[in-house]
This record gives C-alpha cells, structure tokens and sequence, in this order.
C-alpha cells in the first residue's frame, strides 16, 4: 500500500523544428528547444506543478492535488502550439511500474524539486511555530552501541528517533565525542549534511506494524527514523515529526 499516491503525468513529446532554407546551425535549435522547454516550465511553476526530464520524455508530479481534466487538456493545447511540436502523448502512471531508466531519471528530477519546494515551506511554518513557542525543544539525546558502529538520538518530546550508521556497520570513533550528551541536529553535519534532499523509503516490520519507521542512504551514511514503539505513531507521523524537527533546527 502506498502512503502517498504519486499522481504523475508522463509526457512522450516528439518535437521537431520546422527547417527553414537555410537549415538552421545546431545552436539555433537548442535555443527554440530550451525556449520550449522554459515556456512549459514556467506553465508549471504557475500552478505548483514539478517538472522533470526532458522535452521528449517529460514528468509532471503535482504534490498538492491531481491534476485536473482542464489542466491536462490546457497544457496538452500548450504543447502542441509550440512551433515544430507534431504530437504529444499524455498518460498517469505508478512510479512503481515505470521500468524505463529515462523516465525513472525524469520522476526523480520531479520528485526532487518537489521535496525541496515543500522543506522550504515547512520551514517557514516551523520558524513561524517556534516564534509563538520559543521553549519547543530541539534537544536529542545521544547515545552510541557498544561496538561504536551507530549513534542514536532520541528526542522524547517529539517521541521519535534516530540513527545514523555506515551501511556496513563499521566503527564509526567520532561517535564518541556524542555520548552522554544532548545535542542538536545541527551537531551531526558533517555526517547528515543536507535532511532535506534525504531520499527516504518507507520499512515496513511484520512483527510490528505500529512503529513507523524510513530508512535513507547517503553519502556513505545510512539514517534511520522510527517512532517510540509505545507512542504507535503511523509512518505519516514519523516523517512529519522529523521534517518539523529538520525545518527548526
């Protein structure tokens, strides 16, 4: 089951430029390509949509809210009066059952921009919160194993935590100047230095299905978020915990 729908619109445009006596240089159809391509991004951007990919194969995700009919039938209008566009094709799709490298590269561009739109905005509501409420705490609570291979943090007023390991679990000895101490996210740059354009999957555990828990890689860095098991928060809660935590930090 998926926990947010993504509603993508793949676009397979073919363009071709009308070629006037004399041909063109290859310079001259770059430019009209990227004029097209500006055009179509600056539709999208007027109405919170995120573009990604290329003219011929192109990827709109609407975070907000689907698409709508007259949006589909405004942008296909828009596409096919481009000079030197012949066709377009329009068509919803799972992110799941897209095979194709190119336009997986394309979802990601979109999906990116996206995330990074929406931290933004998270942010500006997570400053606004902490002016009305100065004491909210931005403390974790660190802690490292016994191997010194992952250090934990753990912040009981918003009941979730954190780990931040190598993939491989080897001894991390900057871990140990963490132990015993209460710190902030910001402490942990050097190791998780941009939250925001973490790219997180969801980890779904049989025997517990009231602990939401991501996991996301990094630079050499695996990071793991899960609720306290007797807060049973959802994975949604989890995730906007910490982006609330991010976003304030």
């Amino acid at each position: 089951m998926n926990l947010y729908p993504l509603q993508l619109e793949v676009l397979q445009i073919h363009a071709q430029l009308k070629k006037p006596t004399p041909e063109p240089a290859p310079s001259q159809t770059i430019l009209a390509l990227e004029q097209i391509f500006d055009t179509l991004m600056t539709w999208c951007d007027e109405r919170l949509l995120f573009m990604g990919g290329s003219l011929e194969v192109m990827v709109i995700y609407a975070p907000l809210r689907p698409m709508t009919t007259r949006q589909r039938r405004q942008l296909r209008q828009l596409i096919e009066s481009q000079v030197g566009v012949t066709g377009c094709q329009m068509e919803v799709v799972d992110p799941l059952s897209i095979h194709s490298l190119r336009v997986k590269a394309a979802c990601l561009e979109a999906l990116s921009q996206a995330q990074r739109y929406l931290a933004d905005r998270m942010a500006d509501c997570a400053d606004a919160l902490a002016g009305l409420d100065p004491s909210a705490s931005r403390s974790w609570s660190a802690s490292v194993d016994r191997h010194g291979a992952s250090l934990a943090l753990e912040n009981w007023s918003l009941q979730i935590w954190l780990s931040i390991s190598r993939p491989d679990r080897a001894p991390v000895p900057e871990f140990s100047s963490f132990v015993r101490k209460a710190i902030e996210l910001r402490d942990v740059e050097a190791f998780i230095p941009d939250w925001l354009g973490l790219h997180w999957r969801r980890v779904e555990i049989d025997r517990d299905l009231s602990v939401g828990q991501w996991v996301a890689e990094t630079h050499g860095w695996r990071v793991n978020v899960y609720g306290q098991p007797t807060a049973q928060l959802t994975h949604r809660e989890v995730m906007l915990r910490l982006m609330g935590a991010v976003c304030a930090a």
